[in-house]
């Protein structure tokens, strides 16, 4: 039974991670996207 738990709460973490990671990724994302875009409108 503790073991279960143990599971459950691991998972819930690495979910956590996860969607933590996948937000941080999509910031990234976009600002890479906003600088190639403000490059490219500053140098043409």
């Amino acid at each position: 039974m503790v073991l279960f738990g143990a599971v459950v709460v691991l998972f819930r973490v690495l979910r956590f991670v996860l969607a933590m990671v996948g937000v941080i990724a999509r910031v990234v994302i976009r600002v890479k996207i906003d600088i190639t875009n403000g490059f490219g409108i500053w140098l043409f």
